[in-house]
């Protein structure tokens, strides 16, 4: 049975890590040699990712995701699927985190997590922990989920609602801060909570016609959208 009841006012900033928290484009300067060096690999990899978010964006089962995700590496990249794995464990979850690691935070984004006196949390679609520990910031969060673990990807909408329960909140009653405006933004929004996606300004006409979502188009603009939520 859920545990959350629903209170007129917002009580939780969720956020998501990759490309929100850190700029995509700082990250990829950064770590330009990484993706040159594993482009082919890496390709194989975001192609399995967008049939995976397909194929589970209802259900969410571990054991399938995890077997369906080294069966189609393994397929797309023409590797036999216990080198396939070897990848996925050792490259994807291992090298590439901590080359994102090296990637510094937006540049207010420590402080207004500092500032916040409503519970904050983190749901992404890749492993978080190492990367919060190494900014130091894990402290801030009272929650941290990974989609993966529950056996499927943003926008199931399954993983935003399994969050909000575990905080012990009505998904009306958060905000979920993201930079995809198909994963983070619709499956916020879908999932009843207060989505703002930090995009590109082109989504703005598309998210005209959704209920509590907002587009963001700089950091300064960011945060003055969460705080004015927060005040309402």
């Amino acid at each position: 049975m859920t545990a959350y009841k629903h209170s007129p006012r917002l009580k939780a900033i969720l956020f998501d890590i990759d490309g929100t928290l850190y700029s995509d484009l700082t990250q990829f300067k950064k770590n330009i040699l990484f993706y040159l060096l594993y482009f082919p690999r890496m390709y194989s990899y975001y192609r399995m990712r967008r049939v995976l978010r397909n194929k589970f964006r209802v259900q969410a089962n571990i054991e399938a995701f995890n077997d369906q995700s080294v069966h189609l590496f393994s397929r797309y990249h023409h590797m036999n699927t216990d080198r396939a794995k070897f990848f996925l464990e050792h490259y994807v979850k291992q090298s590439w985190i901590r080359a994102i690691c090296r990637t510094p935070l937006r540049p207010g984004m420590r402080y207004f997590l500092q500032k916040q006196n409503v519970p904050l949390a983190i749901l992404s679609d890749f492993e978080a922990v190492e990367k919060l520990k190494k900014w130091n910031i894990m402290h801030y969060f009272s929650e941290i989920a990974c989609s993966e673990e529950q056996g499927t990807l943003k926008p199931n909408r399954r993983v935003f609602l399994s969050l909000a329960e575990t905080l012990g909140i009505h998904p009306r009653d958060c905000i979920f801060v993201g930079n995809n405006f198909y994963y983070d933004g619709l499956g916020a929004a879908a999932a009843g909570m207060h989505s703002i996606c930090f995009t590109h300004r082109k989504y703005r006409t598309i998210a005209k016609n959704i209920p509590n979502l907002h587009i963001v188009t700089s950091e300064k603009e960011l945060y003055e959208t969460i705080e004015k939520k927060l005040r309402i």
